[in-house]
């Protein structure tokens, strides 16, 4: 084999890999909600009813002030409970009152 021939099946070699871990991920992610919001409200949703969308948007929109883009993730623990995570920007009372809100809508 050449060099050229070596690099070139560990390039496929590797891209086969990768696509392998994206798919395994795809499908083992618990996220079963996710939500991102920001200053004007909720933006992009997963996994709720529109019933229950309507009052996650009026509780971004009344109760809650997101000065930046947060992405609320919604996952099953070990125990059957859902728990969430958060990226962006969020104080940690803002994460306490939008998990309690969501465990009382959910």
């Amino acid at each position: 084999m050449t060099d050229f021939q070596s690099i070139l099946s560990f390039a496929v070699w590797g891209l086969i890999a990768f696509i392998a871990i994206v798919v395994y991920r795809s499908i083992s992610s618990r996220t079963i909600i996710r939500l991102v919001v920001d200053n004007s409200g909720l933006v992009e949703h997963r996994g709720i009813s529109p019933h229950v969308k309507r009052e996650i948007e009026t509780f971004f929109q009344k109760d809650v002030s997101i000065h930046q883009t947060v992405t609320i993730s919604g996952q099953l623990d070990s125990k059957g409970q859902l728990r969430f995570q958060f990226r962006g920007a969020i104080d940690d009372g803002t994460k306490q009152q939008v998990r309690n809100f969501l465990h009382s809508v959910l």
